[in-house]
């Protein structure tokens, strides 16, 4: 984990001027509300890192604290830890051990993105004054890696136009990792790639789409 958390210092991820924060959430819980379900049976399964908008940012204080003034028992996340469900969370990391099991943490991954997006999907659903359908299709999606000792792999999760969350990945072309310097050298750069489009494209959409709806 240690390694995990120096790359993503390494990537700017953190700095001041950066709108997110990495959060460590081993032993927060996500809300049961937001989990999916098989037959009569809940997926209470945990992630390691997530992404955080930052309320200690000037521009996401600037926008979430209107919502939660206006809705101050809300939660902006899927969590029910106490800071981090008053903070949109974007990206998840699940993190395992040289040799861990990649299969357990595909599911764990896709499990917290897929309750991402339920919330993500009752949050713009609450802010919208249309009646409007294909609601999940219009959702952006949620991005994560799996991280298996050295190797990380990168995923997109979303909903379709039926409702089903998809988990697309992982690339060959975009996995990468921490075993040689040319790894390095491209998974810093697919870090800073996502974060970019996280704080440019993903935060502007969240805004507009979502925040605004609640103030």
């Amino acid at each position: 984990m240690k390694v995990v958390n120096n790359v993503l210092e390494s990537a700017e991820l953190g700095d001041d001027s950066s709108m997110l924060r990495v959060h460590n959430i081993q032993t927060q819980s996500v809300d049961p509300a937001f989990l999916p379900k098989h037959i009569s049976q809940s997926f209470a399964k945990k992630a390691d890192l997530a992404l955080a908008f930052s309320s200690d940012h000037p521009s996401v204080a600037t926008a979430i604290e209107p919502v939660q003034k206006a809705n101050p028992d809300l939660s902006l996340s899927q969590m029910t830890d106490a800071y981090t469900s008053t903070v949109p969370l974007a990206c998840c990391l699940e993190v395992k051990e040289r040799g861990g099991d990649y299969n357990e943490a595909i599911l764990q991954l896709g499990i917290w993105c897929a309750a991402g997006l339920e919330r993500l999907r009752g949050l713009w659903t609450r802010g919208r004054t249309d009646s409007g359908s294909g609601l999940e299709e219009e959702l952006p999606p949620i991005l994560g890696w799996t991280v298996v000792g050295h190797d990380w792999k990168f995923h997109i999760s979303w909903k379709d136009d039926g409702g089903n969350v998809i988990v697309l990945g992982p690339w060959r072309s975009l996995n990468a990792g921490t075993g040689s310097h040319p790894e390095i050298l491209i998974l810093m750069a697919l870090i800073r790639a996502v974060k970019n489009w996280l704080e440019q494209e993903y935060w502007v959409w969240m805004c507009r789409n979502v925040l605004d709806g609640l103030k």
